[in-house]
This record gives C-alpha cells, sequence and structure tokens, in this order.
C-alpha cells in the first residue's frame, strides 16, 4: 500500500504474529465478517529496532489485547503457556523456555536480587526472580501486548535475557475518550473480579490521561484450618492494581511525546498447593509419612513456614520520545521500582525444630535507558544504539516476634547490584549493490558490565559476604532473504550470558534443633553462557489464509547453573535440599512448527508443535556419583508440545472455539522422578451486542481443563522433598461481562 500501512482483517489482528501460537484469532468486539480495516503500522516495541509484526521472526510470539481478555486466558501465565516449547503452567513456576528454566533455587538467598533467566518486564522495566511469579499470575488487564521472545534477547533486552523474555505492555494513553468496565468470575478459588479503565484528552488534546484498575477476590485451593493464625485470613486471596499515566504531545511540537507512569499493586497470594512426599527424617533415620493422603494437597511444607505472599509494588515511570524526521527518532526513560514483600509466619512449628520468622524482603531499582532509532538510507534500512544502567539494592531479614518464643531462626541479608549495558543493531540490505533485493544482514552486540555484592548473617554470624563482577561482550549476527512470493528464509547467531553468584543452605538452618545453631553450607557457581543457532522459514499461501512456519534452532550451554550440580552439600540433603553448581556443558537442539488459517466466512484454525531434545554433555566430576539422578536432559524438559485450536465467528456476533494443549513427560529436577505427559482441553464461547446510546458490550464464558485432567508440575522454586509437585489447575469455569462507552 503507497501510504505504508497494513491491512488486516479486523477479526484476525496481527494474524501472521499469531501463526505460532495456538490461540484463536478472534477480537474481543468483532465486526462483520469479512470487513477489514486499515492499521497504522504497529510495532514490536521490545525489539527496539523498529520492527513491525510482519518483519519479525517467528520465534516471537506476540499476543494482542483480543487474546488478553479471552476468559479461558485468566493470567498472563495462561496466555504465554500456549506458544511452542515454553512450559509455563500457572502455579508452577517461572517459565522454562526452549527447555532452560528461569527458576532460581530458594537457597539463593531467597531469590532477592537474582534475576531470571527469562525477565519478565512490563513496560521495559524488569523484575528481579522474587517477583516476576507474581507478576504472571495476574490478570492482563489493559495491556496492549505481551511479547514472548525465544532465544537469547541481549541485544534488545539485556538484563539476563538468556533463553528469552517475556516483555507485557499496557495501553497509552489515548486522545479520543474512552471508557470501559469488565466484571467476572470464576469457580477456581471462588474468584471474582472486576477491573476498569477511564481514559481522557484535556487541553485541545494535548494531554490525556489513562486510568486503570482491577480487582480480584478469591481463596486459597487447600483450606488452612490452623489455630496460631491470627494475624489475618490465611484463606483469603486478594489482588489490587491500580495504573494511571498522563500524556502529553505539544500542539507546536507533535514530534515530542511525553508520558509519566504511576502503578501500586497489592497482593495476597500463595505459594502453589503441593503434593507431600514421603521423606526420611535426618536424625531418626526413618521414613516420614506426610499426614495428607496421596491424592490431597496442602500448602504449607512441614507446617513450619509462611504460605502467603504480601507484596506491594510501586514503579514510577517518566519517559519521552523525540522524533526527529520518519527516519530518527530518540526514547528516554527513567524508572524506579520498590518492592515489599512479606512472608508472614503462619504455620504450626514443627516439634523440636527452629521455625523463621516473618520473612521480609525489600528492593529498590533505579534505572535510565536511552536509544535511538534510525535509518540511515537505502542500505542501512533500520537500526538502534543505546544504553540502559541500572542500581539495584535489597535486603532480607526475619521478624522474630511471631515465634519469638521458639528460639527462631534469624537471618539478615544486605545485597546491591550496579549494571551497564551499552548495545546495537542494524539491519542491511546486502543485496541492493549486488542486485539481489530482498537479501539481509542483520549484526548487533551489547556490551555489559555487572557488578553485585551480597553479605549473609545467620543467627547474627557472617556466613558469606562476596562481589561478583563480570564484562560480557554478546554479539548477534544474522541473514534473512524475502521472495518475491512473501517467503522469507533467515539465520542468526546469538548470545548470552548470566552473572556468578552465591547462595547459603539458609532453607535448611531452621532444622536445626532447638538450641543449636550450625554454619550452613555457602555454594559459589560462575557465570553462564551461551550460543544460540537460529534458522526459520515463513510464507503464506491461498491468498494469504494460511500463515506457515517452522522454526529449528541449536544452542550449546556452558557452566549451566543447575540444581543440585553444587559439590557443596546441603546440611539437609535428606529432605531434598540442594545447592546450585554448574554443570560444565550441554547442549539443546529443537523445532517449532506453526499454522495459522483464517478465512472470511469467519471460520479459523490454528496449530503448533514444538519437539525439544536437551543433554548434558559433560557432567562434570560429582554428579555422576549421585544415586538415581537423571543426566540426561536439562531440567523441567519437554520432548514434545503441541497445541491445536479452532473456532468460528458468526456476523450476528456470537463465536464459539475449543482449543487443546498436550505436553510430554518431563523431568523437572535431578532428583526428582519424571512427571507423565498430559493433555488438557478448554472451550470458550461469545456474544457481542449493542446498548443503548452507542454502548458495546460482549458476553463470554469458558470451561478450562474441561476433562479434569490431574497433572502436576514440579516446584523447583522450593525443593523441600524428593518428587515434591505442585497441583496444577483443575477444571474451572468461568464467565465475564465487558462494556465499552
Amino acid at each position: 500500500m503507497a501510504d505504508g500501512s497494513v491491512e488486516f482483517h479486523k477479526k484476525t489482528i496481527y494474524t501472521f504474529a499469531l501463526a505460532t501460537t495456538f490461540l484463536w484469532p478472534v477480537s474481543a468486539f468483532p465486526q462483520g465478517v469479512g470487513e477489514t480495516t486499515v492499521l497504522d503500522e504497529v510495532l514490536i516495541e521490545g525489539d527496539k529496532i523498529g520492527r513491525t509484526f510482519d518483519e519479525i521472526v517467528p520465534s516471537i510470539v506476540v499476543f494482542t489485547e483480543e487474546d488478553l481478555e479471552r476468559p479461558d486466558l485468566p493470567t498472563v501465565f495462561s496466555v504465554i503457556n500456549s506458544s511452542p516449547n515454553v512450559i509455563a503452567d500457572e502455579d508452577g513456576t517461572l517459565p522454562t523456555v526452549r527447555g532452560i528454566s528461569s527458576t532460581v533455587n530458594t537457597n539463593q538467598v531467597l531469590g532477592s536480587g537474582v534475576l531470571p533467566r527469562v525477565p519478565i518486564l512490563v513496560d521495559n522495566v524488569a523484575t528481579g526472580a522474587a517477583q516476576s511469579s507474581g507478576l504472571l499470575s495476574n490478570t492482563a488487564w489493559d495491556v496492549s501486548t505481551v511479547e514472548v521472545a525465544k532465544g537469547p534477547q541481549a541485544t534488545s533486552t539485556g538484563q539476563n535475557a538468556f533463553s528469552g523474555a517475556i516483555r507485557i505492555f499496557t495501553n497509552d494513553p489515548v486522545f479520543e475518550p474512552e471508557y470501559k468496565f469488565r466484571v467476572g468470575g470464576q469457580t477456581f478459588r471462588n474468584e471474582f473480579n472486576g477491573a476498569f479503565v477511564a481514559n481522557q484528552p484535556f487541553f485541545d488534546d494535548q494531554v490525556a490521561i489513562r486510568v486503570a484498575g482491577q480487582i480480584r477476590d478469591s481463596d486459597t485451593v487447600v483450606f488452612v484450618d490452623d489455630p496460631l493464625v491470627t494475624a489475618l485470613d490465611p484463606n483469603e486471596l486478594r489482588f489490587q492494581d491500580i495504573r494511571s499515566k498522563i500524556r502529553y504531545v505539544p500542539d507546536q511540537a507533535p514530534e515530542l511525546d511525553l508520558q509519566f507512569t504511576y502503578e501500586v499493586n497489592d497482593t495476597r497470594d500463595h505459594f502453589a498447593p503441593i503434593v507431600e512426599p514421603a521423606v526420611l527424617d535426618p536424625f531418626l533415620g526413618t521414613v516420614i509419612t506426610p499426614a495428607n493422603g496421596p491424592d490431597e494437597r496442602f500448602i504449607n511444607s512441614f507446617q513450619t513456614n509462611s504460605a502467603i505472599d504480601l507484596t506491594l509494588r510501586q514503579r514510577f515511570i517518566g519517559e519521552g520520545s523525540y522524533e526527529f524526521n520518519d527516519r530518527t527518532k530518540l526514547f528516554l526513560r527513567a524508572s524506579r521500582s520498590t518492592t515489599d514483600l512479606e512472608n508472614p509466619f503462619l504455620g504450626t512449628p514443627l516439634p523440636g525444630f527452629r521455625p523463621f520468622g516473618s520473612l521480609l524482603f525489600d528492593e529498590v531499582e533505579n534505572e535510565f535507558e536511552a536509544y535511538l532509532q534510525f535509518g540511515f538510507s537505502d542500505i542501512i534500512t533500520k537500526g538502534v544504539i543505546g544504553v540502559l544502567h541500572t542500581r539495584s539494592d535489597e535486603t532480607v531479614d526475619t521478624d522474630p516476634s511471631p515465634v519469638a518464643a521458639l528460639d527462631p531462626f534469624l537471618i539478615d541479608v544486605v545485597g546491591d547490584a550496579v549494571t551497564t549495558g551499552v548495545y546495537g543493531e542494524v539491519e542491511v540490505n546486502v543485496g541492493k549493490p549486488i542486485n539481489l533485493d530482498g537479501l539481509t544482514l542483520i549484526a548487533g552486540a551489547r556490551v555489559e558490565f555487572d557488578e553485585r555484592s551480597r553479605s549473609v548473617f545467620a543467627d547474627t554470624f557472617l556466613q558469606s559476604s562476596a562481589t561478583f563482577e563480570e564484562t560480557a561482550f554478546l554479539p548477534k549476527v544474522g541473514l534473512k532473504y524475502e521472495f518475491d512470493q512473501g517467503t522469507e528464509i533467515g539465520y542468526t547467531y546469538s548470545t548470552a550470558f548470566r552473572p556468578a553468584g552465591l547462595e547459603v543452605d539458609l532453607v535448611s538452618g531452621f532444622l536445626f534443633p532447638v538450641g543449636s545453631s550450625g554454619f550452613l553450607g555457602i555454594a559459589e557457581f560462575e557465570r553462564e553462557d551461551l550460543t544460540n543457532h537460529e534458522a526459520y522459514i515463513k510464507t503464506s499461501v491461498l491468498d494469504d489464509q494460511l500463515k506457515l512456519s517452522a522454526t529449528g534452532f541449536f544452542y550449546n550451554y556452558e557452566d549451566a547453573q543447575v540444581v543440585g550440580a553444587s559439590p557443596t552439600p546441603s546440611a539437609f540433603a535428606a529432605f531434598g535440599f540442594a545447592l546450585t553448581g554448574n554443570v560444565p556443558e550441554a547442549r539443546g537442539l529443537g523445532l517449532e512448527l506453526a499454522a495459522d488459517f483464517i478465512h472470511d466466512s469467519g471460520f479459523s484454525a490454528s496449530g503448533s508443535i514444538g519437539l525439544l531434545d536437551t543433554e548434558i554433555t559433560d557432567a562434570g566430576d560429582f554428579l555422576p556419583t549421585v544415586a538415581g539422578v537423571n543426566l540426561d536432559s536439562l531440567p523441567n524438559t519437554a520432548e514434545f508440545s503441541a497445541n491445536f485450536g479452532v473456532n468460528y465467528a458468526h456476523d450476528a456476533g456470537w463465536n464459539v472455539g475449543v482449543n487443546v494443549r498436550h505436553v510430554g513427560d518431563i523431568q523437572s529436577l535431578p532428583n526428582s522422578t519424571v512427571l507423565p505427559s498430559y493433555t488438557v482441553v478448554d472451550l470458550r464461547g461469545g456474544y457481542e451486542f449493542d446498548g443503548p446510546k452507542g454502548t458495546n458490550f460482549r458476553l463470554d464464558a469458558a470451561v478450562s481443563n474441561l476433562f479434569g485432567a490431574d497433572f502436576f508440575v514440579e516446584n523447583t522454586e522450593t525443593p523441600i522433598g524428593p518428587g515434591q509437585q505442585t497441583a496444577a489447575r483443575d477444571r474451572s469455569f468461568a464467565i465475564q461481562l465487558t462494556g465499552k462507552f
């Protein structure tokens, strides 16, 4: 099209972007069948170089606002879980992407200041591992896109984007009135939810203010009946969020765009209910039989520690952009994020052992980023150069007052991290000088300077104090060729690293008998590095009604940080505690296939297959001596996963669809059993109708896990015992009403 805009079917906005997902491409408010609309070119914001939806590689999966409003996808976890080779079952651990888990061991000073291998970013601001799970378990209300980028993302994202990145972007204020609400509920946890958005322009459309809020109130899956719990109701869960944005685009300088965001998030969540394992008492030498039956679930591990997370997050973001011309644009951002997280003591102490007091986490992160998008000529078509500087300070300590009379185990952790990254990437039309139009070279790199320190006190004794400094050069090189008929092939070589660190065997500390203390095991682990090779082909046939893509990848993983690989033994290894160490070498090989079909009649179908094979090729000197350890694959790896869905949308405003997801056997931890494969079937339907005075409403209903598939995921965040498993979501029903004015 001459004006550079992109034409899409209204009901299937960004069709190709969804080709690698399992989602039904149906707008939340579909128009008549066959209607089309012309949209401006929409950028992949997390890419930072200025690529549009039709220019991204298939390994970047994009979920639009229409997908995020579906009732059968109640959380960000459930949204991203439909991506090939992504394991993100709700109430489990942080996502595993292409066989590389982003979850950190609990003993890494309880996750404070530790970045996951797949960082979670909201409006380009990353969070630590201790907070990331909570972000993914929230809904995606008033979110414009969620980008799941697989493979190293060091150039664009940095911040330990080791095996991928989850990038969440919320809606900005717009210069036209917009008001909407949503009310709904689901049988899972007996949840009720409500949300609203109010957007209003002022001062001749130079200023716009947008306020979005939501609340979710529900119950725990497992009822906690403990007479010692008096401070709060352990069975009530709540999520409250309010986000306000103000945007200013002056008439005198429309190329200038300024925005300030303030968001506060208050959450009462709990650790996922787990299946209690039988464990060996390290003192008596006998097996402790779990109190609950094999099919029952419980929350408090050993009834000694909290199961509730009380989290208060605040974000302050000031950002601006200036468009010099249609090829050059400058972006500036400064942000401050604060997190206060408490695990109040709720459980009944295990007789004879020392409980934790309430655990208190505090983290403050200040960040500045500046980058310039450019395109100099027909040769250098796209480019970006930028710098990012981050300073974070965190503390973890215990409040002994709830268990003061019980000789509690006390900890005090102080840490900080400073990271500076300089990055750049360009696309060069190398085919033009040689008369081979469509041939493009991609070249980029990031230089990252990382320094972090940590001091750990336990029972007033200094257990460890260490500083780690890293400098990494992370290159990226690629080549792509676009044929005249719309087919594109490409190859990319990329790298990533994750800094060294330490962990102290704190979790075992509370198991010392009353009146005793001991020196806890300390394990330092080295930095890990990844080199990734990726090749793809994508095409469209049948007059662009059918989109097809295939992506193959191979990575070499050096000095992998793996739970259980440390030569330093845990003080209570019999309970399944294990420390993180380095596995010298591992590798991964995989294939991702995807298809997306859309017809003007209203019928659509999507499907994807993920194949993955990982292998620890060099286990080092100590791992083979661990009895029963499976060294064949990396943790939390499924060799086969598949998604398939169909949907039909009628002119009258109603639609129905079915969604099927299958995950193969998973080896989750070196000391755990293989979790069997499972298949989950979801149904959904909706109806749109007009209300009075130009209002528009949509009623949606869904059944998740229709056949009640009983499956589990390994809880690697809290490896309390061998084979401990997190119970996944049961069959649930959901209904919601959305209105727009």
